[in-house]
């Protein structure tokens, strides 16, 4: 398979001290005016990891013959999702857009006539049509692009050391709701709120049931990573199934996955819900994986009942974990908590259990228990409060995901172009977090996607310099600058580079 310098193409990585030298000199190649945005930022940062690269190699393509470049046609998909758009007849815009993308074709240079196998007879604007993408994404097989995705990528990100930090993951289910068309495949009709969130309808009588509206649905089961120190998520790998998936069994194969591409010891702690609670797969978790568990326990529950009751029973300690107060000092709410180990509880879960026990008492003193269950041997039961609320930012997440996204916004009823989709919005959330977190911008990763490319100043109006097989942008100010302490031969060398610039307007090579 070939590679992006293999395809006779330049690649250019952002390199600011070889070009700034290069300036200083007067020997330079190219150079643009234009605004540097995020997503050109962000492909200069997958061109310098190596990640086209990677996709070229590892991505599984359909074709037997390659007519575009597989790098390329990844490197569509991610400005796509990056733009937030699903329909491919807005990728010709986005390639024409940007510093890199519209000044040098994407940050390579084009062989004479444009395009990548020389059988146009015409010059054309962008190096592929959005046709020849969006084919190649409909005959990719889903289950092939998500054994890519939970697997070489993840592999891949791990080399990046992605995952390096204290190993919790989070695995969480939420449903897309689709249009009601039958040509959607493998969706179930389900009970959703207008948020997407599944309606429990154990609790609803006859009446309250024939009101409820079902709405075609994909499962989306997928597993984050928690970067240290409250700075994001990462995705460690997703399957996207019919509504009624069952979650335990989809958790399962995404840890297998996920272990087999990064090797045992990376994730050391699971956090899920209450959708998750099945002794046979904490005992699994524990025993085959190594890999600690956290869920919380329904209210009705025994073993929730068996620790209050050991608790009392043994006078174990209560300690205070949060007060709330009003501007006068009144109580509104207080909680305490206590911890209880080496429970057997379930006849399914051959694996002892601690529970931590969480009592909160409001300003009428009213009393109410909820308790978190984990494999973990917690010596506080704090921190396994501490450790589960690293799981309450997922709802924010998946409702960035679905309304700044869009991830629910199908051009295609396919389900192949449906997978490729949300597999690549989830690739380029993962990406965008890992660069941002790599280049100290951590404080940004909150944000949602608007705010990346519009609150990233990186200079109005740069000037984009290009010099051998590197780029570097610099500001006016920083321009100006080095041109006009430029000393006599490299102020000739640049004097002449510009005639000859202002006359052919020349590209790189």
């Amino acid at each position: 398979m070939s590679t992006p310098e293999a395809d006779g193409l330049i690649v250019y990585r952002e390199n600011k001290p070889f070009v700034r030298r290069a300036l200083g000199a007067g020997q330079i190649d190219y150079l643009d005016m234009a605004e540097w945005s995020f997503a050109d930022r962000l492909f200069a940062f997958l061109s310098a990891s190596d990640f086209l690269a990677f996709a070229q190699t590892s991505f599984p393509t359909p074709r037997v013959k390659e007519e575009a470049p597989v790098w390329f046609l990844t490197a569509c998909a991610v400005q796509l999702k990056l733009h937030c758009e699903s329909a491919f007849s807005k990728l010709n815009h986005l390639l024409r857009s940007g510093a890199i993308l519209s000044r040098l074709r994407f940050n390579v240079s084009m062989r004479p006539g444009g395009g990548f196998n020389g059988k146009n007879r015409k010059p054309r604007e962008t190096m592929v049509d959005q046709d020849t993408v969006r084919k190649f994404y409909r005959d990719t097989p889903a289950v092939r692009l998500f054994r890519w995705f939970n697997e070489d990528v993840a592999r891949w990100l791990h080399h990046q050391n992605a995952f390096a930090g204290q190993g919790h993951f989070i695995c969480d289910l939420t449903h897309i709701s689709v249009p009601d068309n039958p040509n959607y495949k493998h969706v179930a009709r389900l009970p959703l709120d207008e948020n997407g969130h599944y309606i429990d309808t154990k609790g609803l009588t006859p009446e309250e049931r024939k009101r409820l509206r079902y709405t075609p649905c994909y499962a989306l089961v997928s597993l984050l990573h928690v970067l240290p120190g409250e700075k994001g998520h990462l995705y460690g790998g997703a399957y996207l199934l019919g509504g009624k998936a069952d979650p335990i069994r989809t958790a399962r194969r995404l840890v297998r996955n996920f272990v087999e591409a990064v090797g045992p010891g990376v994730m050391k702690l699971l956090i899920v819900d209450r959708g998750f609670i099945d002794g046979g797969f904490l005992t699994w978790m524990k025993r085959d994986k190594g890999i600690d568990v956290l869920v919380p326990l329904k209210s009705n529950m025994t073993a929730l009942d068996e620790a209050r009751r050991l608790i009392e029973h043994f006078h174990l300690p209560w300690s205070e974990y949060k007060v709330a107060r009003d501007a006068e000092g009144k109580l509104i709410k207080r909680e305490d908590v206590a911890g209880v180990g080496d429970l057997c509880v379930w006849d399914a879960c051959d694996v002892p259990l601690y529970v931590a026990l969480m009592r909160t008492t409001d300003a009428a003193g009213n009393v109410e228990h909820w308790a978190l269950a984990s494999t973990r041997p917690y010596s506080d039961p704090a921190k396994a409060f501490d450790h589960y609320k690293e799981r309450t930012d997922i709802e924010e997440r998946h409702r960035q995901l679905k309304e700044c996204w869009n991830l629910s916004r199908f051009s295609s009823t396919a389900f192949n172009l449906v997978a490729m989709h949300v597999t690549f919005i989830l690739l380029v959330y993962t990406l965008v977090q890992l660069y941002l977190n790599n280049v100290k911008l951590s404080d940004l990763t909150q944000r949602t996607i608007e705010s990346l490319r519009h609150e990233e100043k990186l200079g109005v109006n740069a000037v984009i310099v290009y010099a051998g097989r590197f780029f570097a942008t610099f500001d006016l100010d920083e321009y100006t600058h080095i041109l006009l302490h430029l000393r006599q031969a490299p102020l000739e060398r640049m004097r002449q580079w510009i005639e000859r610039f202002r006359a052919n307007k020349t590209r790189p090579p």
